[in-house]
């Protein structure tokens, strides 16, 4: 997992560099864990 800048109010997330199950898991649980916290 990588976090890289995107601005002043932004941040661009790496989490594989592949399309696989194993990276659309990590994406979708970063997406549950940011709308618990109101992140959006």
């Amino acid at each position: 997992m990588r976090f890289l800048p995107a601005g002043d109010l932004a941040v661009s997330v790496e989490l594989g560099q592949e399309i696989s199950v194993d990276v659309n898991t990590r994406v979708r649980a970063l997406e549950f864990l940011i709308q618990q916290k109101g992140l959006t």
